[in-house]
């Protein structure tokens, strides 16, 4: 995606930061803000958190870029990840993906609301949603019409007749795992009807933070989208170890992001900013582990409000691997 030179100056260069926006609190959760009627969300112990940082992003940009009235009507982070799993992931497993290709699916084919469907999950999580599902499945006969494969075939076939079991047993798993999305599929289908699109579809911005100027990048991001109350949430994948006190960083010496020592690799949301008496600024962090302040270390307890965390702009920077940005295209 080409970027345009006056933003490419903006994130790529030094940023003069001034005394009064350090001291500044800005929340795009505060009144006439683009999150403010969007709850603390939940992914439980699904790894889903592509989706719920996809479908934030999605509501927050609608509510505040198009002004979008329709507050209590929010998009279903479980249905998106059920349709872009079956329509555009690489493989069949909803648990695991990236938000930038979720949130891209979303902008393209809309979204399905959280009331249509989730109504289907009655508070369980979207793993129980499919083991229910795959519950009404184990009643097919995996030998039976279009069971997807045929035991004499040449595909199956082998002197080992070991070999052979265990091939006809990924084959069925691979068709059960297919039968199963689709399956998902038709659910979200059916309960939602109505999407909810956007009028126009908007920019999206990768912004990239290995380097040495990553904490200058991650800064001038976040204060240049922040300082409009109306912008989109930003996006942010990241290791999530830090927050558990598992350790405090992943980047190497010249700034680069180290996926292997990361345990928690995960996706949330940026909602806020502040600067304090020390000039410390610091990034108001959603995440999607409910309200509970328990699931975070001891350094980090404090600084939990209802499943938000206020990060130190230092400490966040030491941990990211990129940002998303969701920007009008006038």
């Amino acid at each position: 995606m080409k970027l345009s030179k006056s933003l490419v100056s903006i994130l790529f260069s030094t940023f003069a930061f001034s005394s009064a926006w350090a001291m500044t609190t800005v929340r795009l959760d505060a009144a006439g803000g683009s999150m403010q009627f969007m709850p603390v969300m939940d992914q439980q112990k699904s790894a889903t958190c592509y989706a719920y940082t996809a479908t934030q992003m999605y509501d927050s940009y609608r509510f505040g870029r198009e002004h979008d009235s329709r507050t209590q009507v929010l998009s279903s982070p479980q249905a998106l990840a059920i349709e872009y799993t079956l329509n555009g992931a690489e493989d069949l497993d909803w648990n695991g993906g990236y938000p930038d290709p979720t949130l891209t699916y979303a902008i393209v084919n809309g979204t399905c609301s959280y009331q249509d469907f989730n109504g289907d999950l009655n508070g369980n999580s979207i793993d129980q949603f499919m083991q229910s599902l795959e519950s009404e499945l184990n009643g097919l006969n995996p030998n039976g019409p279009g069971a997807g494969f045929d035991s004499n075939s040449p595909f199956t076939r082998h002197d080992d007749p070991r070999a052979e079991a265990l091939r006809n047993i990924a084959i069925h798993r691979a068709y059960q795992r297919q039968r199963l999305m689709e399956k998902a599929q038709e659910r979200v289908t059916e309960r939602c009807q109505e999407r909810i699109t956007l009028s126009a579809a908007p920019q999206m911005t990768k912004v990239d933070l290995d380097g040495a100027t990553r904490l200058d990048k991650l800064k001038s991001s976040v204060q240049t989208t922040l300082q409009n109350k109306h912008a989109a949430a930003i996006g942010m994948v990241y290791c999530e170890d830090f927050l558990r006190g598992n350790g405090d960083r992943v980047v190497d010496q010249n700034g680069l992001f180290q996926r292997l020592e990361c345990k928690e690799y995960h996706a949330s949301v940026l909602v806020g900013w502040r600067g304090n008496n020390n000039q410390v600024e610091e990034v108001l962090l959603r995440n999607t582990r409910g309200t509970s302040c328990d699931k975070y270390g001891d350094k980090w307890k404090t600084r939990c409000e209802a499943g938000q965390l206020w990060i130190p702009a230092e400490d966040l920077a030491l941990n990211a691997q990129y940002l998303l940005l969701l920007q009008g295209r006038d």
